[in-house]
This record gives structure tokens, C-alpha cells and sequence, in this order.
């Protein structure tokens, strides 16, 4: 499994921790088990939690681009775009 996959699952269990519980649940440990790796494997993808939410940023801000992107390609449709992708 490379690197990259491994941080996505990371942070997919950290996301749906965050989901699930709050930020107070969702920690390190919480993580490391959730997404299969002892807490030692997980720093060594993500130094701590704030290496987690910084990557979780930096998902969201690409996600966010994709979506506007979308939209921009076919305005007339922007709005409803936002909504049905905003449905989750």
C-alpha cells in the first residue's frame, strides 16, 4: 500500500471521527485504531493532530476547487450543481 493510500485511510478515519463524536473523540489514538495502524504508524504519516487537520484543509480546499470549477464550466447550472452535490 503506498504512502498516499495510506494517509487517505488515515485521515477518512480521522473525518469520520470528527464526524461521528466531535473533535473531542477524534483523537490520535482514536484514529490509529479506526484506520488499522498502531499509533506509532500513524504519526509516521501524520506528526500530530495538527498535521491531520492541516491535511484535512488542504482536502477540503481541493474539494472546494473541484466544485467551483464545476459550476464555473456550465454557470447556467451553478445553483443547481451546489445542491446536488450538497446533499451529502
Amino acid at each position: 500500500m503506498s504512502t498516499a493510500t495510506k494517509q487517505e485511510i488515515i485521515l477518512d478515519a480521522y473525518v469520520a471521527l470528527l464526524y461521528e463524536h466531535g473533535a473531542r473523540e477524534a483523537t490520535i489514538d482514536a484514529t490509529a485504531k479506526r484506520s488499522g495502524l498502531s499509533k506509532a504508524g500513524l504519526l509516521h504519516h501524520f506528526r500530530s493532530r495538527q498535521a491531520l487537520d492541516t491535511e484535512l484543509v488542504r482536502r477540503l480546499n481541493e474539494l472546494i476547487d473541484a466544485d467551483v470549477a464545476a459550476m464555473g464550466a456550465d454557470p447556467a447550472q451553478a445553483v443547481h450543481y451546489y445542491f446536488a452535490s450538497s446533499m451529502e
